[in-house]
């Protein structure tokens, strides 16, 4: 479902983010949320990924948004090193 609203209206699925109480719900979206900015702006999927929890989903979103990141400005280096994952 949040991909689908992220790729309508990803300024509204962001703002609903912001607003919604910690916990799995959040989490899961905002996994999903990370995944689908990606490609567009993987600056603010890193962003979002760096709210989520640590351990292994966390990890799995990280991997996620560094295979889908589209340019190299510099971030995705230090994106991978923070989240202390492969490039």
């Amino acid at each position: 479902m949040v991909a689908g609203w992220t790729k309508s209206n990803y300024q509204a699925a962001g703002q609903w983010l912001v607003a919604t109480e910690d916990g799995p719900l959040k989490q899961a979206a905002t996994t999903s949320y990370a995944a689908t900015v990606a490609p567009y702006d993987s600056e603010v999927a890193a962003d979002w990924v760096a709210t989520l929890p640590s351990g292994e989903e966390r990890r799995k979103a990280a991997v996620q948004v560094l295979k889908s990141w589209r340019a190299d400005t510099g971030g995705r280096e230090a994106f991978a090193q923070r989240e202390n994952i492969e490039p």
